[in-house]
């Protein structure tokens, strides 16, 4: 069966937020690590990824001007038309929007041209920039006035702080597969804690973010399920909750325990890849529902 062009850009929109939001968390969490030497391990293990999200992330880019051109238009036909292609891109909020994509996106892929040591901070700060484009079309831009800025920067902290939760596993998962190591376990244990502390706030933020964006959306609960987009909604804050709920258990009854129990390190990288296939799940989520009609 052919794919129609709005479930094409849904699954662009997921390729995309999923990659952005994974390289702010983990060069954001590798730039507030104390040991260097870990860091740079680190870098070097999760350097390809990095690669493989830019790609993505570029791909993503390219492929989303014609799709939206096809939904605004009669559909494939008029996905690589030039004259609508221009008028999307120069007219609406959504070509404003894509052409800050393309721009960001190759800042990010300039900053591999560059030496190591200033890779992280370039690749951090374009991913946060690019965070931020995904607040300029959408929901985030059905306000006017005063408003609209506090919905856009709200989502933007939102993006950020779940971003920061997602990508930081990442390399934590990495650290904590060198526990058994000597050299290494000081490193870590820093790190793990710098991860809580952070984490906190990350926490706090997706919660606190999250609930304004329902009220400037939906303005009440997601209570009517009938509704495609808020049953979604309501999914994903019980997705959001059940992932609190594996991060207070890790951080209270394991994180603890790490440092003398080998079980308890093996454990929390298991319920740390739960955290990120449920955080898949709810980026999948917002792709399709961030283009519904929330009412």
């Amino acid at each position: 069966m052919d794919i129609d062009p709005t479930s094409a850009l849904a699954i662009s929109r997921f390729v995309f937020d999923g990659a952005a939001l994974f390289l702010w968390g983990v060069t954001s969490y590798l730039l507030i690590l104390k040991s260097s030497g870990l860091r740079h391990r680190l870098v070097s293990h999760c350097d390809w990824t990095l690669r493989v999200a830019l790609g993505l992330i570029l791909l993503a880019t390219l492929g989303q001007l014609p799709l939206h051109t096809a939904i605004l238009g009669s559909g494939w036909p008029d996905a690589l038309s030039t004259s609508l292609l221009w008028l999307v891109a120069t007219q609406t909020t959504i070509g404003l929007a894509w052409t800050c994509k393309v721009i960001i996106t190759l800042a990010c892929l300039m900053a591999l041209l560059v030496s190591p040591g200033r890779r992280l901070e370039i690749i951090a700060i374009s991913s946060m920039v690019l965070l931020a484009s995904l607040t300029i079309s959408g929901h985030s831009a059905m306000h006017t006035g005063e408003l609209k800025w506090l919905h856009r920067a709200n989502q933007w902290v939102h993006l950020l702080a779940g971003g920061f939760w997602l990508g930081a596993l990442f390399p934590l998962i990495t650290a904590l597969s060198l526990l058994r190591h000597p050299r290494w376990h000081d490193a870590v244990m820093s790190a793990l804690i710098r991860f809580s502390r952070v984490g906190h706030v990350a926490v706090a933020l997706v919660i606190l973010s999250g609930a304004l964006n329902t009220w400037l959306i939906v303005g009440a609960f997601p209570m009517n399920w009938s509704h495609e987009y808020q049953c979604l909604l309501s999914l994903k804050a019980i997705l959001v909750l059940a992932m609190v709920s594996i991060a207070l258990f890790n951080r209270y009854h394991l994180a603890p325990k790490v440092s003398h129990e080998p079980h308890a390190g093996v454990m929390l990288s298991r319920l740390s890849w739960l955290e990120i296939v449920l955080a898949t799940l709810v980026i999948a989520l917002v792709a399709r529902f961030a283009m519904l009609n929330p009412h």
